[in-house]
């Protein structure tokens, strides 16, 4: 847009230089000059001090604030996920690579300067028993806590009460603890038809017409199989899992989530989940119901239930071709039905000590209705091998991966201890650090004159090798150290100064040509 003249209409003229003003290649050295002059910037200076600034400004963030990191193994799948160790797979399809998915994660690292870490937050931390190495694990256990791992849920005693109880973990964190359980491309059908004929069974979607009932597989209990949860997209494509890493626990905390939408004739539609010898039984009303029909929750036997008075619960009925979202589920010992999002029925029940074993079953009556997108879910199965019940230190936390079927976790940890033999004025020299099968200490090697010598990583990071038992020759030299093994404890507890920081996101990998998009809250 032209600038508009001053009134008058005259434009102005450039000022003329004054008297003796240079204009030709000795005016250019000048400037070149008064460039060059102290306390002027020139270009290499501004970026010289942005890269210092950049890079200090990088080094702060990584002290005090945000950290990246790559998670190395399988242990907090499918939360983050990494890798099995290859001692522990097998290629699904000879000839073929398996994929590989790697999460990266940004760790915040300040706020636990303010505040203490709560229960079921992901943290990073030091690992106790080899300070150079970062662990990420869910906290599932708190300073002075008893905690107990029962049936797959984990149990904490009230002191004051003298009560065990479940630790339910918050909404968010259960909704990213879920585990899709059914599969695209699975060898046999989701649903098999076991009473009534004509339903139409389409993957995830069921036409029912007339009374009938479907079940999920072919009857056999729900197991913690190790790609539960994984997306559709890639799990046909990861490394097979080692048959004998599989452990395969029967798991009774199941949800089962999906569309229903009725008709004219519809009276009921039922979901049955079994645990044990327990039938869990969540009803909804069609259309075609009797009028003092409510939506409900029956245990059988009912002295199961731990709150018969909500058995019966005043809800919405199913109206004829209106098509709702429903979800019922069993978990930590609560039975709730949900209708679009909202509880409409909801009840506690006595826990399942021993037998889990599980099957899930889909009934209606009347003239059938139409279900699109039945999803069945799991929960973690939290086990223990060899110590169940623990007492946590002040000032020390416990963690598991969510990945139990495979993670070096409080459950698990061992603290070898060698005692130096002899040492200089009576000194009693320790070393201590991470025992685990084959891979610290070394597996020995023999030698007539040395006798039997093992390397061994110690907590701090740094590698001896130590004569466990003597051999022919008296001097020893000075790299080898004779000790006494005196044996491994367990040590489960985190102390509070190892923590780093909490998982904050996921930021990578992003490949949707492979059906990855790991953009993600860490919950």
């Amino acid at each position: 847009m032209p600038v508009p003249p001053p009134p008058g209409g005259a434009v102005p003229k450039a000022p003329a230089a004054p008297p003796g003003a240079a204009t030709g290649p000795k005016d250019k050295r000048r400037r070149s000059a008064a460039k060059a002059e102290p306390g002027v910037k020139t270009p290499w200076r501004d970026n010289l001090e942005a890269g210092v600034m950049a890079i200090l400004l990088a080094l702060f963030l990584k002290a005090f604030l945000v950290e990246a990191y790559k998670i190395p193994s399988g242990s907090m799948q499918p939360t983050l996920m990494g890798m099995p160790s290859p001692g522990d797979i097998v290629v699904r399809r000879a000839g073929e690579e398996p994929l590989e998915v790697k999460d990266r994660i940004l760790v915040d690292k300040f706020s636990y300067k303010l505040r203490d870490p709560k229960r079921w937050e992901v943290a990073v931390f030091r690992y106790p028993l080899k300070r150079t190495q970062n662990f990420v694990k869910r906290l599932v256990g708190l300073p002075g806590d008893r905690l107990r791992i029962e049936g797959g849920d984990l149990w904490t005693f009230d002191r004051e009460s003298g009560q065990w109880s479940v630790e339910r973990r918050p909404p968010g964190v259960q909704a990213s603890q879920w585990r899709a359980v059914d599969m695209d491309d699975s060898d046999m059908p989701l649903w098999r038809q076991v009473s009534g004929d004509g339903w139409l069974i389409d993957g995830r979607d069921v036409t029912a017409t007339g009374d009938g009932a479907i079940q999920y597989g072919d009857g056999s209990s729900i197991v913690d199989r190790y790609y539960d949860g994984y997306p559709d997209a890639i799990r046909s494509k990861l490394p097979a899992r080692h048959p004998n890493k599989e452990r395969l626990h029967p798991v009774g905390d199941l949800r089962l989530a999906g569309t229903v939408r009725a008709t004219e004739g519809t009276e009921s539609v039922t979901v049955v989940l079994s645990e044990g010898q327990r039938r869990y039984t969540f009803t909804l009303p069609g259309p075609a119901a009797a009028a003092d029909q409510l939506a409900s929750i029956e245990v059988d036997p009912v002295t199961a239930a731990a709150s018969v008075d909500q058995i019966g619960i005043a809800g919405p009925r199913l109206e004829a071709g209106r098509r709702l979202r429903f979800e019922v589920e069993n978990l930590d010992d609560r039975l709730t039905m949900r209708l679009d999002g909202e509880v409409v029925a909801s009840l506690d029940v006595l826990a399942v000590r021993d037998d889990q074993t599980s099957r899930v079953m889909l009934h209606a009556r009347g003239t059938g209705a139409e279900f699109g997108d039945l999803r069945l879910f799991r929960d973690i199965y939290y086990f223990a091998d060899h110590q169940r019940e623990f007492e946590i230190p002040e000032g020390c936390y416990f963690a598991m991966g969510d990945n139990t079927l495979d993670s070096s976790d409080s459950r698990e940890w061992m603290r070898a201890r060698y005692q130096a033999r002899g040492g200089d004025d009576g000194e009693t020299l320790v070393f201590e650090g991470n025992q685990r099968e084959g891979e610290n200490p070394s597996r020995p090697l023999r030698d007539p004159a040395l006798g039997e010598v093992v390397r061994f990583t110690d907590e701090w990071g740094n590698n001896h090798l130590l004569q466990t038992k003597p051999g022919l020759q008296a001097e020893l030299p000075d790299w080898l150290v004779p000790v006494t093994n005196l044996g491994g404890e367990r040590s489960p507890f985190i102390d509070r100064e190892l923590i780093v920081g909490r998982a904050l996101a996921v930021f990578w990998p992003l490949a949707p040509h492979k059906g990855i998009y790991r953009l993600r809250w860490v919950r």
